[in-house]
């Protein structure tokens, strides 16, 4: 989006999609910024302090409130879509700035991430007014980047564009088209989570021109989208990687969920939810649980686990797999789950077949009341389920799960708020995961 032509066009393309206030405000946020920065630079030095906080407060409030009152405030002629606690925090905050006199709560107005420094009341009023906007802003750029613009990228209107400007193509690809990752038998065997697992899992979650989408539930609110998309490229590159992942296509689903990241993650992980989410999961038994050990070359906690499920009109399932939870080295704001299969020695139980798998769940705080909830996977049923069955089989059971499973979960997470958020027992071994790796800093 740093290309001008690219940028205009994105433009047109949210008029279109009747979605141009998201842009329009973050462009009104810059301008608002530089003109704080600029009114403060020049503010006049001979005259008293309190006349020029007075005049300088009155240049700050009508900008902002002109702002506020035409993307923020409910009903506003070109209201962006905002949840209902980052318009609480948002308005506490300017509020806040409105009554507090600045000579005395200067300091207090200022984002807590900011150093601690002195600072006088013409500055402090200059920081309070230059990040009121800070939180609404990165929400509503968090989702234009995350939602709007991968769909943006694979419209007819910048399809048409990049035919005719080759040169933006190649950047865009040199951006988003990272090299295969590399696996081998041994890697993919390995008895825990690597350090490669979690790169390959990053490389998955990232969005480029290969993820193709096939399914969009637009609502009115962006909090209410979910999307699919496909991948059939041969992401799994390698010697020896067993074929039935090899040239195996993944899917990816993205949806929001009103709801704090510690909420998802524990409703997520609840046993007792996700028997309720997808009717045809028997359940999950743990296996064995292994801790980090550097000089043995472990680098994540993992867990190895059997689920089992239905399939109607076929033998159940099972799957047997390495599990972790990991934060993401570049992003603390990402959890992953990362799923792959484990060496399964023994055969398994009669009446079973075995299936394979690798993928991951991810979780991504937007804010304190939004979650992005990501579930990109890859797996093989075994049995008669061969390729060419596996592809509709998989693009059916996403756009199951856009709608169902996360209605479910908004169900159960309902639920959670009038019984204290309770840790799920059963599946203390991912967060123990967690808990070892962040404290071998990983």
């Amino acid at each position: 989006m740093q290309i001008e032509q690219s940028k205009n066009l994105f433009a047109q393309y949210l008029h279109v999609e009747l979605n141009s206030e998201p842009l329009e405000f973050l462009q009104k946020v810059q301008d608002y910024r530089k003109q704080i920065t600029d009114i403060f630079s020049a503010q006049q030095q001979d005259k008293p302090q309190q006349e020029v906080i007075q005049q300088l407060r009155e240049k700050c409030q009508k900008m902002g409130s002109e702002i506020v009152d035409t993307f923020i405030k409910d009903q506003s002629p070109k209201e962006v879509n905002l949840s209902h606690g980052v318009k609480q925090k948002f308005f506490n905050i300017w509020n806040q700035i409105q009554k507090q006199i600045v000579e005395q709560d200067s300091t207090s107005l200022v984002p807590s991430e900011l150093p601690d420094v002195q600072i006088n009341p013409i500055h402090g009023l200059q920081r309070a007014y230059f990040h009121a906007f800070d939180n609404v802003y990165s929400v509503t750029y968090c989702l234009l980047k995350l939602d709007v613009f991968p769909r943006f990228i694979r419209s007819k209107i910048f399809t048409k564009f990049i035919k005719k400007n080759s040169s933006i193509v190649k950047s865009l690809q040199k951006q988003t088209d990272d090299k295969q990752i590399l696996y081998t038998m041994e890697d993919y065997y390995a008895p825990t989570i690597t350090e490669k697992d979690v790169r390959f899992i990053q490389y998955l979650n990232k969005d480029s021109n290969n993820w193709k989408l096939f399914k969009y539930f637009k609502k009115s609110r962006l909090e209410d989208c979910a999307t699919c998309y496909i991948n059939s490229g041969e992401i799994m590159a390698g010697n020896n990687v067993p074929s039935y992942l090899k040239k195996r296509p993944f899917v990816k689903i993205d949806m929001y969920l009103p709801f704090g990241l510690d909420q998802v993650l524990r409703a997520v992980f609840d046993e007792e939810i996700y028997a309720k989410v997808d009717p045809n999961w028997i359940g999950v038994d743990r296996v064995s649980f292994t801790k980090p050990d550097k000089s043995l070359g472990i680098d994540y906690a993992s867990s190895i686990l059997t689920e089992k499920f239905r399939i109607p009109l076929f033998a159940p399932r099972i799957l047997h797999y390495n599990v972790t939870l990991v934060r993401d080295p570049d992003d603390p704001n990402i959890i992953y789950e990362v799923i792959r299969d484990a060496k399964m020695t023994q055969k398994p139980p009669k009446g079973y077949v075995k299936g394979h798998i690798v993928g991951c769940f991810a979780f991504q705080r937007i804010d304190d009341e939004l979650t992005r909830f990501s579930n990109v996977v890859a797996f093989h049923l075994g049995g008669t389920f061969g390729k060419i069955a596996y592809t509709p089989m998989a693009k059916l059971m996403a756009s199951d799960r856009c709608t169902n499973y996360r209605k479910k979960i908004i169900e159960a997470l309902q639920e959670q708020e009038t019984i204290g958020h309770p840790m799920p027992q059963h599946s203390f071994s991912l967060f123990e995961c967690l808990e070892l790796n962040e404290a071998m800093k990983i």
